[in-house]
């Protein structure tokens, strides 16, 4: 699919200087550093606190310089979305972003993640809250991975959307990694393979989501797993 790449830029930069919005939400298009430098310096990039991922976004892509240019040119930044089609860099690149500007909430999206993007961006980041949606690299040690990063001593909210391969154990580990998390929803997915998909209803599933609610609840928290599943 041949995504809108936006080029009126004097245009946006003149809108820019008249919004009174404090986030970006980017849709359907693909996003340059140049999208970027035509904010920076206006009262838009000067408010925002928000840049990358909506609810909404579908065929999305940023390009990994136009994060670190957001990093650099919005001085309000904590928060970031990181669409699905977005070309995820190595690891590394989440210590250049942190480099540049720590942040304090972050969504992955990016469908090439895997465990390695999650850590180092837990490791370079005190995270308050984190989100990983769709994201089928990743696999199990993740949470152990986690644990004794800056996100893990900070954590407190965190949500799952349908990462296939995660089970209960998995989601356990993160929960013990983080002994401040008080907010977890977990929307469980299920791998297309009907010969590798696992029992969500077997006896250590459910203990372990057992474990999983009594630890945030036992931290005075709310614990979603699986709607229609209603809050502790």
């Amino acid at each position: 699919m041949n995504r809108y790449r936006p080029t009126a830029l004097h245009a946006i930069t003149e809108a820019a200087r008249t919004t009174s919005a404090v986030e970006i939400h980017v849709n359907g298009c693909d996003v340059f550093p140049d999208l970027v430098e035509a904010i920076v310096g206006t009262p838009l990039g000067n408010r925002i606190t928000t840049f990358g991922l909506g609810m909404t976004a579908n065929f999305t892509s940023i390009d990994p310089e136009a994060i670190l240019a957001a990093a650099r040119g919005f001085p309000r930044l904590t928060e970031i979305g990181i669409p699905e089609e977005t070309p995820l860099p190595a690891p590394s690149w989440f210590a250049e972003l942190a480099l540049i500007r720590p942040l304090k909430r972050l969504i992955i999206a990016a469908e090439n993640t895997t465990n390695a993007h999650v850590v180092a961006a837990c490791a370079h980041n005190p995270l308050e809250s984190l989100a990983l949606w769709e994201l089928t690299r990743l696999t199990a040690g993740l949470g152990d991975a986690v644990a004794g990063t800056q996100t893990a001593a900070v954590l407190r909210e965190l949500e799952i959307t349908l990462c296939n391969d995660f089970r209960a154990e998995d989601v356990l580990c993160l929960v013990r990694a983080c002994p401040k998390l008080t907010k977890l929803e977990w929307q469980r997915g299920r791998n297309d393979d009907e010969e590798s998909e696992f029992e969500w209803d077997s006896d250590e599933e459910a203990t372990n989501e057992a474990e999983i609610r009594e630890l945030i609840v036992g931290r005075g928290g709310k614990c979603r797993i699986d709607a229609p599943h209603v809050y502790s």
